[in-house]
Parts: structure tokens; sequence; C-alpha cells
């Protein structure tokens, strides 16, 4: 499901059914394997070119869509942070 303005469907989805949760990807070494392993284990789509890791960044915003049990669209933002010291992806993920 792809999303033209993220942000616009963002608040109105609303954050009264939002979870959020940090994570250590500690097998995950690179951002853009992080944005692929992701895309891949939630079955969601990346919106907005999100998928798309810029070439020396340490951070990174994935933005997803897709469709939940019983036809519920969910959103979700997945901000991951590559560590320079151990090459691990610490992962901030909200979902509505």
């Amino acid at each position: 499901m792809q999303r033209t303005n993220f942000a616009v469907s963002w608040e109105q989805i609303g954050d009264a059914n939002e979870n959020e949760d940090t994570y250590a990807l500690s097998t995950i070494h690179t951002l853009q394997d992080a944005v692929r392993e992701l895309i891949e284990c939630m079955g969601l789509g990346p919106c907005e070119r999100s998928d798309r890791v810029t070439e020396g960044k340490s951070t990174h915003l994935l933005l997803l869509a897709g469709v939940f049990r019983g036809g519920h669209e969910i959103l979700a933002k997945a901000r991951l942070a590559l560590d320079s010291v151990d090459k691990t992806v610490t992962m901030n993920f909200i979902v509505r």
C-alpha cells in the first residue's frame, strides 16, 4: 500500500492506537540492510522512497504502510541509527 503523503495519513490515523518500542538489531550492520530486512520481515511497503538510504548517513527514517488482519490500515515509522563503533543498528519503531 503506497502513500503519496505519509505525514497526512499519519495524522489522520491519530495516536489513539499507537505503539512504540526500541530495538537493538545486533546482527544487522548497515542501514540499507536494516531497511531491506524490515520490509521483508514486516510485510509492509515503503513509502515516499524511504527504502533508499543515502550513502554515508548514520541515521535513516523508514516509512511503511500496509494492511493488518481484518483490513485495518497500518502505518509505521522506523527510526534507524548506525553505531559507528560497533557497526550495529538501533531502531525506534512506531506503529499506528
